[in-house]
């Protein structure tokens, strides 16, 4: 997988806001940085570029026949919802967004990273095998 230099700095200033107790924004870059690997694990998944917003691309990647585990699917759907009331703030109750709810969203999207990236050593074990 390859991190784009957005996710790259998403990461970065997510952790940068968390340290400083900017707990809204620390969630907005985590969750930004998560939709940019999402987007190179469809790209690993699909062969095909990725084209549209978090959850078309979530819509493509519950094709049965491609076999994403139904786990991620579902944990990758609860952050788009995260995301989602991220970018409109009146959707949002206030005790959503302090700094344990940005531990939980943080930790959450670092789970969803490591089921990509393990999903995607195991799809190239399964080539080899198979070979």
């Amino acid at each position: 997988m390859t991190l784009t230099p957005q996710g790259n700095n998403d990461f970065h200033e997510a952790a940068q806001c968390y340290a400083v107790g900017f707990s809204v924004a620390a969630i907005m870059f985590m969750v930004r940085a998560t939709e940019d690997v999402l987007r190179d694990y469809y790209r690993h998944v699909t062969q095909q570029s990725p084209s549209g917003a978090w959850g078309n691309l979530t819509t493509v990647l519950k094709i049965p026949v491609l076999n994403c585990p139904s786990s991620l699917m579902e944990r990758l759907d609860k952050l788009l919802k995260k995301r989602n009331e991220a970018m409109h703030p009146k959707e949002r109750s206030p005790g959503d967004w302090d700094e344990e709810a940005a531990k939980h969203v943080l930790e959450e999207c670092r789970n969803v990273i490591k089921m990509m990236v393990t999903d995607l050593i195991d799809r190239d074990n399964a080539k080899e095998i198979k070979a």
